[in-house]
């Protein structure tokens, strides 16, 4: 659980630095002051990487690279695109996700699509 909770940390930082400095470059570019461009665009893209964060390595995002956890279903199998995307819709609500994650072990998008978080090498549960 340690493990994955690290991952999370990894990915919102690397997720906050990406942002940053794509509104740096946006102001710097056309000369706007950065501190009036955090609006509805930067939370539509952070959505967006957040979705998407774990097609990066296949089922990995970056934090859970470093981690060497992945998401694999519940009989082990390797989730198929549209189910890794779906399963982190439920960022949205991140409070309830971190509390579920320390309570149940799992987050919402995990018990809705029958995934779960493993170790890379030997595709054990780490929640167990």
């Amino acid at each position: 659980m340690r493990k994955r909770i690290l991952a999370m940390i990894i990915d919102y930082f690397i997720l906050l630095l990406f942002l940053e400095i794509i509104i740096y470059l946006y102001s710097y570019f056309n000369n706007i002051d950065p501190l009036f461009l955090h609006n509805d665009i930067e939370i539509v893209i952070a959505l967006l990487m957040l979705t998407l964060k774990d097609l990066i390595f296949k089922n990995k995002s970056i934090g859970k690279k470093i981690m060497g956890i992945e998401v694999r279903y519940n009989d082990n199998k390797i989730p198929s695109f549209p189910i890794l995307i779906l399963r982190n819709i439920t960022v949205i609500i991140w409070p309830i996700e971190c509390l579920l994650i320390l309570l149940k072990k799992n987050r919402i998008g995990d018990i809705i699509f029958k995934t779960k978080i493993v170790l890379t090498d030997n595709v054990n549960n780490i929640s167990n």
